[in-house]
């Protein structure tokens, strides 16, 4: 609404005349140029603020489809750390970069920082260099390896595995476990001993 008035300049009526709904306060004589301009002007304004509003209906739309779906994932992310949790070897996850970002509690029993691998026998590979060596090639890492017990001293062999998880072709992250060998590997090694002392008798 745009009022057209000859009734008088002064400002109670112009106030009057907003203040009833009007979008603007013309007075008489007028300019039909100016006056059509004025309505493509205001029409112009009401197209953008509707578009605008769209646009925030859109984006507050998006924000909150991006929160539900950062809850699922943390749902997701947490019930797979429960899981980790339960298992009875040592897990951890890594991020993209191979930074180790989560361990569960087993891992606690061999290393001090929650950051750092476990400090393996002098001479066995070194885990961290085996690792990036892998996470270059984007394979899976599999490994024995004697890692020490923070509370014992003795070093205990461990089947490491490190498994990439992809998303589309993309690492997103890596899930690793020891697994606890050392009464097998020492099962093996009586067996061999006994297989190499019976072959001596034979002979």
């Amino acid at each position: 609404i745009i009022f057209l008035s000859a009734v008088n300049t002064e400002k109670k009526f112009i106030t009057r005349g907003y203040a009833s709904g009007g979008k603007d306060y013309v007075t008489k004589p007028i300019d039909p140029e100016i006056l059509l301009l004025k309505v493509k002007t205001f029409y112009n304004l009401q197209e953008q603020n509707l578009a605008m509003k769209k646009t925030q209906q859109g984006l507050e739309l998006e924000v909150k489809g991006r929160r539900e779906s950062q809850v699922i994932m943390k749902s997701q992310i947490d019930h797979f750390h429960l899981m980790l949790e339960s298992l009875p070897q040592i897990a951890f996850t890594l991020n993209e970069d191979g930074i180790v970002d989560f361990v569960n509690r087993k891992w606690h029993e061999y290393s001090d920082s929650e950051h750092e691998f476990p400090e393996t026998h002098f001479d066995d590979h070194n885990i961290k260099e085996e690792f990036e060596r892998c996470k270059k090639k984007g394979k899976a890492l599999e490994l024995e390896v004697r890692i020490k017990n923070i509370e014992s001293g003795n070093y205990r062999y461990h089947l490491l595995r490190v498994t990439p998880v992809y998303e589309e072709n993309t690492i997103k992250n890596w899930v690793g476990t020891f697994t606890d060998i050392d009464d097998q590997k020492k099962v093996e090694k009586e067996k061999d001993d006994f297989l190499s002392i019976a072959s001596h008798e034979l002979k």
